[in-house]
């Protein structure tokens, strides 16, 4: 898990951590249902965003670099896909 994530106090599940009753195992359900739903959505229409600017040296500088910011929005939305399953783990 994120280290930064985890002094900030935004996560400290510790990995012993079990959700007390079966109310709160349905609300991070569906909160983990709902972000993973989003992440997934934003990765499919960001993977079109990387294809349609992907022209290699041939394309502008420009071009360049927003495939470039293009990759590296993926790369983080790929890492916070990664958080998210310390979450499933819960349960």
């Amino acid at each position: 898990m994120n280290e930064g994530l985890v002094q900030a106090g935004l996560f400290n599940f510790g990995g012993n951590m079990k959700i007390k009753d079966n109310y709160e195992r349905l609300q991070v359900r569906a909160g983990f249902d709902n972000v993973e739903k989003s992440l997934f959505e934003t990765r499919t229409h960001l993977s079109g965003a990387i294809s349609r600017t992907n022209f290699g040296s041939s394309g502008s500088k420009e071009l360049q670099e927003a495939h470039t910011a293009f990759k590296a929005v993926d790369g983080l939305l790929y890492e916070a896909t990664r958080e998210l399953r310390d979450i499933e783990d819960m349960f």
